[in-house]
């Protein structure tokens, strides 16, 4: 399961896009956060998939973010959200504050707190190419 998720998280970072690269964004990048969860029972796959995207309006406003990329798994309801930081302590500081928020605590009542996966990289490698890789 590590390697799918590994796998799963490196096609995520490294997919095509259709703007430039910010490259001084790309620089600041040090962390990578890396959460994966399921919704809970009742909930419909595209529901949940509206409200997660609520949350990048608070992500948008934390000091210290640079990018976010959620995806659920093809066959299954499990879903995976990588957030880029320019740092830890901005990270853990956006967690806390997240749990004071009454619109983050919405959508976290929506996932099954016995199904969550939270953890921080350091990127120390971070290649990008300009043709498409996948």
């Amino acid at each position: 399961m590590k390697h799918v998720m590994l796998l799963l998280v490196l096609l995520i970072f490294t997919g095509c896009k259709n703007q430039e690269l910010n490259n001084s964004d790309v620089v600041k990048g040090k962390i990578i956060e890396m959460v994966l969860f399921k919704s809970q029972v009742g909930i419909t796959k595209e529901g949940f998939k509206a409200q997660i995207k609520t949350l990048n309006t608070f992500l948008e406003k934390q000091n210290g973010f640079i990018s976010r990329k959620t995806a659920v798994l093809v066959e299954g309801e499990e879903y995976l959200d990588i957030i880029i930081w320019t740092d830890l302590n901005a990270a853990r500081e956006a967690s806390r504050k997240a749990l004071e928020d009454p619109q983050t605590q919405r959508v976290f009542d929506m996932i099954d707190q016995n199904n969550v996966q939270m953890n921080h990289f350091e990127l120390f490698n971070n290649y990008i190419t300009k043709k498409c890789v996948l």
